[in-house]
């Protein structure tokens, strides 16, 4: 593996975990508003926005995710089915 490929493989990672701690902050401001929370207009507001495209990015990134180790998991399925000769 290259070290190119490594590191494009953690910058991927890294994104993903930060998106989902945007989009778990973004969800509690919207669900303590939905619950009758006081929340500024202006906070509210961005997070009605920021939220889907949050959601739609960590989904572009999750796809990419999955194509770069897509021979890893096929290598490590073809391990766990794989009859034991001796």
């Amino acid at each position: 593996m290259t070290r190119t490929l490594l590191r494009l493989r953690g910058a991927v990672a890294l994104g993903m975990v930060a998106f989902v701690l945007f989009m778990l902050a973004t969800g509690v401001v919207l669900w303590i508003a939905s619950q009758g929370g006081i929340v500024p207009q202006g906070l509210w507001s961005f997070a009605s926005t920021a939220h889907p495209v949050g959601g739609v990015s960590f989904f572009i990134l999750g796809v990419v995710h999955i194509a770069l180790n897509r021979k890893f998991f096929l290598s490590d399925l073809a391990m766990l089915f794989k009859k034991d000769k001796g």
